[in-house]
């Protein structure tokens, strides 16, 4: 399991305070379209520094920060190292299966790198070049041996680097989540923030992810349904998720243990469950509304570029999924819509699922599973038959 992380370190150079770096932080994150707010309430991204004055290192932490590889590792390492003339240190973690280090001062030249771990599907594009971490530490041979160690958990490096760079594992293995704690007692200055709703912010947008509608193998008359969507626009606050079908107006299909997850802070689960109300919308038609004006979206995740294994990982810490049971008339349950609409961009950005996505028409999607269970039939699997006629199939 392990954890995933991607931080920043600057070497306290005995004049360098967490304030100034967080003044840093903040003019840097309005530049990039966010206005800073009092409150997380308030907030659509978080950023914390942590470190006290008698800290060898003071860390900078995020939502922002979310490495690609080794060019965008080194590109904020030299932001930083050139704003505080210091040593600045990047790390990316995931899962224990890898650990990426880079350590820029553009002082003194320095871009030294350091890989742990096997990085499937992320390509770093860059050779370890152990000599350059030679004046970093505190003892080069035990840094050396530390690199060339076989580790369960690339994660297990952590420990023993960062105490020959005079850093605490602790803080190197945090990451943002981790840090929004209001009772926390660290040492810390919590940035909040508020996206921009000018033109120039890319809007909130779903795309989705997974789903699982499918009623026609339950076996007890009440199928556990789920849609799982993901944030690819900007971060923002609202969500909105409406079960639509002819079903509504005559509540022919009703829903039970109905459960909103995200992961959130410490990478552990948020379990929300929700109600809905039956509501008309402006054109007439009955519908299922959940509606949370302040439901929190992080900012998207890029994962287009699917040969980038990190990403399309790291945006599964992203996915907002919906999970019901159903119940009532099972002729209506193909009829079944579920959209996801983020608040601030409900045109654009809402995306619906269904059951039979795929296939030209509900018929369509019976027909197929129909014949995928005679061709694929197993006699040591009971698995209900599939009669078309107990579903509505051309409304």
């Amino acid at each position: 399991m392990g954890t995933c992380f991607n931080n920043l370190h600057l070497r306290n150079n005995g004049i360098l305070t967490p304030q100034q770096v967080a003044d840093h932080v903040r003019s840097t994150h309005i530049a990039m379209g966010y206005t800073p707010v009092d409150s997380p309430d308030e907030a659509d991204m978080y950023a914390a520094v942590l470190g006290g004055p008698n800290d060898g290192w003071i860390s900078v932490y995020s939502e922002e920060f979310r490495f690609s590889g080794a060019d965008d590792m080194r590109a904020l390492a030299s932001e930083y190292s050139s704003a505080f003339r210091t040593d600045a240190l990047t790390l990316l973690g995931f899962n224990s299966a890898y650990l990426l280090m880079n350590l820029v001062n553009t002082a003194d030249g320095t871009d030294a790198w350091m890989k742990i771990g096997r990085t499937a599907g992320l390509k770093p594009g860059r050779r370890i070049n152990r000599t350059a971490w030679k004046k970093k530490v505190s003892d080069y041979a035990a840094f050396s041996a530390a690199v060339t160690a076989d580790y369960r958990c690339a994660n297990d490096a952590l420990e023993p680097l960062c105490a020959l760079l005079s850093l605490d594992p602790a803080h190197a293995a945090m990451d943002v989540d981790y840090l929004v704690d209001p009772e926390s007692d660290a040492p810390m200055i919590r940035l909040y923030f508020a996206a921009s709703r000018d033109e120039k912010r890319q809007p909130p947008k779903f795309k989705w992810m997974a789903y699982s509608l499918d009623p026609l193998y339950d076996t007890r008359g009440t199928p556990i349904m789920s849609a799982t969507v993901l944030n690819i626009g900007g971060a923002s606050k609202g969500l909105q998720i409406i079960l639509s079908g002819s079903f509504v107006e005559n509540d022919e299909v009703t829903f039970t243990d109905m459960i909103i997850s995200m992961k959130g802070k410490n990478r552990g689960m948020n379990w929300l469950p929700i109600t809905l109300e039956k509501v008309r919308t402006a054109n007439g038609q009955w519908v299922l509304r959940w509606a949370d004006p302040f439901f929190r979206l992080p900012a998207g995740i890029d994962i287009t570029k699917r040969e980038n294994s990190h990403l399309v990982n790291e945006a599964r810490t992203h996915f907002i999924t919906f999970d019901f049971r159903t119940h009532g008339n099972k002729r209506k349950f193909l009829d079944i819509a579920v959209s996801f609409i983020p608040t601030e961009n409900p045109q654009e950005g809402a995306v619906t699922l269904w059951p039979w996505m795929g296939h030209p028409s509900k018929r369509a999607f019976v027909e197929h599973h129909i014949r995928e269970a005679e061709r694929c039939a197993d006699p040591n699997l009971h698995l209900p038959s599939i009669d078309p006629n107990d579903y509505d199939l051309d409304g």
